[in-house]
């Protein structure tokens, strides 16, 4: 396992989630965005066990959205969840 300090995996972990954000945005079709989703979930979910991503998802928010401010104030975005609605 890598070892990065928590900053360095938050913003790896936002420039993939910016990579599958822009490549869920161009794509036209409905099927190949259910493709983009369920690759995005996957490369997201090994990212988070390569590096040990934290499990506490609400102080992971607090923690993450002043050093995000500056990247995503003013623009769109994909939320990538588990899906049991405790993400941010």
């Amino acid at each position: 396992m890598k070892i990065l300090s928590q900053e360095e995996r938050r913003r790896k972990q936002l420039d993939l989630e910016h990579l599958y954000q822009q490549k869920i945005l161009a794509a036209s079709r409905p099927e190949e965005r259910k493709i983009l989703y369920k690759e995005a979930y996957d490369a997201l979910y090994d990212f988070s066990v390569q590096f040990s991503m934290d499990q506490d998802n609400a102080s992971h928010f607090k923690v993450s959205k002043k050093m995000y401010r500056r990247f995503l104030s003013g623009k769109e975005g994909v939320d990538f969840g588990c899906g049991d609605g405790t993400t941010t």
